[in-house]
């Protein structure tokens, strides 16, 4: 397993973006992995902070993390699109 998830990550976002780091108790399966990129791609691709289109990212570690990040210098993150976030 390649573990070197950096060259994975966008490059085009500063390194003091805001990252958030969800762990499942377990390891999704492949249709669940596959599904859940989808709803990640969606969201990310559609995330608003006020009306804004937030800078965003998100991946699917491992099988088992989900990751998103925010360009907070692109556009704020608020308590709303957090919310959104987990929703």
């Amino acid at each position: 397993m390649n573990l070197e998830y950096k060259n994975l990550l966008d490059e085009n976002f500063p390194p003091d973006s805001r990252v958030w780091i969800y762990q499942s108790s377990r390891l999704f399966t492949l249709n669940e992995a596959l599904a859940i990129e989808d709803l990640l791609n969606d969201f990310t691709g559609n995330w608003l902070s006020h009306g804004t289109p937030v800078k965003g990212a998100s991946y699917l570690f491992f099988g088992q993390f989900i990751i998103l990040i925010a360009d907070e210098k692109a556009t704020g993150v608020s308590g709303c699109s957090t919310d959104s976030s987990v929703s």
